[in-house]
């Protein structure tokens, strides 16, 4: 992580070489299949306070040993063993280093070291992309800026739980998608250079607030800081797609697969973007092997079914998406399934679930922009388009993310009130296309 900012150096996704963990390996051999000149390997032991670092670099082709050291230190050492391991790999190495490069490389987000871990398990909980989860993200988050007021990670940590939770939980009275813009515009009041803090705040200020050039400002400047972060072009490629701009939304988040290719959560981000991109057969094999890796991954259930809605394979589309009601815990997905139902032509399996939903809507909230999509593969475009206004007044995360040129609304493209919700986005509306298996 110290080193990945670094202009040209190359730095591979931990979750690319975690596959290697606890095997023999040949160094020449592993140099090929990651297409790098160097490895480093080593390992950490924690008993009490007593923290054992063991670290090699070796390089790849020779297999010859460039630098090795052994760390005995107390755990609240964990820095400066961090920084001592990057310098000494940047001198190895031989890196012509800037100034700023060298400030990158042992800068210390915070010293207490509570406060880091409690952020790692944030980070953990986060990417598992369920509500629970989101939850518990957003309490270790909390917890760590209690430990460290001044953590700005842990803010945009926050700012990143309370964005996919405005998603999860669109209502406008908890107000989610504020709070993770506040949380943000706080880590860059303590950092203003923090790549993190900007790739939360460019998705925020979309979904929330329709400025599509503040939104790629933020997004583009948190991509040129550190350039092999894989969320910040997973956000662009979001805001790309939802601008219509599909081919860039493509290139960028393929980008993010190429740096974290074995994460669950870009594989989502991947699916989502294939799918605006109406580009289904690329999201069905990409939602395949991401299940084939972690069987357990609600929201591959939830693309998978989705694309296989699209493409009017029912009998694949409900089981995955009737699995993915039950592990997400979200109403996104229960309407997901009532599309698909209604689509497939069982509009009364399709009409009880939007009961259900309503009632839940009437006691609390649910996310109108689902309700919207069903009535749209019922035939019934008026309540579609009611749908559609009251998510376009409550600023739902889902309405500026798909509501430009979404397929599921096809049917509705031609008609005025649909070009009249584009314009007071800011957005030129969309040509109808028709929907294929691509």
């Amino acid at each position: 992580n110290s080193l990945s900012p670094i202009a040209g150096l190359r730095v591979i996704a931990r979750s690319r070489v975690f596959r290697y963990k606890n095997k023999e390996i040949d160094p020449a051999q592993v140099g090929r299949d990651l297409n790098v000149r160097a490895l480093l390997t080593g390992s950490v032991a924690q008993r009490g306070d007593s923290l054992r670092v063991q670290v090699e670099l070796v390089e790849a082709a020779t297999a010859a040993q460039l630098w090795g050291e052994r760390f005995h230190r107390r755990s609240a050492d964990i820095f400066e063993v961090e920084e001592e391991i990057a310098r000494q790999i940047s001198e190895k190495l031989r890196l012509k280093l800037s100034g700023q490069d060298r400030q990158r490389m042992v800068k210390r987000h915070t010293e207490n070291t509570e406060a880091y871990h409690l952020y790692l398990n944030g980070r953990f909980h986060w990417n598992k992309r369920t509500g629970e989860g989101l939850k518990k993200a957003i309490e270790y988050f909390h917890q760590a800026i209690q430990k460290d007021p001044g953590y700005a990670m842990a803010y945009a940590g926050l700012a990143d739980g309370y964005l996919v939770l405005s998603v999860f939980n669109p209502d406008p009275a908890r107000g989610f998608a504020a709070t993770g813009k506040a949380a943000a515009l706080r880590a860059l009041e303590i950092d203003a250079d923090l790549s993190e803090s900007l790739t939360a705040l460019g998705l925020i200020q979309w979904c929330l607030d329709w400025d599509g050039a503040a939104a790629e400002r933020s997004l583009r400047r948190a991509i040129e800081l550190k350039p092999g972060y894989w969320l910040a072009h997973d956000h662009y490629a979001m805001l790309l797609s939802s601008l219509g701009r599909h081919e860039e939304a493509v290139r960028e988040v393929g980008r993010g697969l190429e740096l974290e290719p074995l994460a669950p959560v870009v594989s989502h981000h991947f699916a989502w973007v294939s799918i605006r991109a109406r580009r289904y057969r690329d999201a069905i094999d990409q939602c395949r092997k991401t299940l084939e890796m972690d069987p357990n991954f609600a929201m591959g259930h939830y693309w998978l079914g989705f694309a296989c809605g699209l493409t009017s394979r029912y009998d694949e589309a409900i089981p995955e998406l009737e699995a993915a009601r039950q592990a997400v815990g979200s109403t996104f997905a229960t309407l997901e399934l009532a599309r698909a139902y209604a689509a497939s032509g069982r509009a009364a399996d399709a009409q009880q679930i939007l009961a259900e939903m309503q009632q839940t809507f009437d006691r609390g909230y649910a996310e109108p922009y689902g309700f919207a999509t069903v009535y749209a593969a019922l035939g019934q475009a008026d309540q579609a388009f009611h749908w559609l206004e009251r998510a376009c007044q409550d600023r739902t995360g889902l309405f500026a993310m798909w509501v430009n040129g979404d397929p599921r609304l096809d049917s509705l493209r031609s008609d005025p009130r649909m070009s009249d919700l584009l314009r007071r986005m800011g957005l030129e509306p969309a040509s109808r296309r028709a929907a294929s298996p691509g």
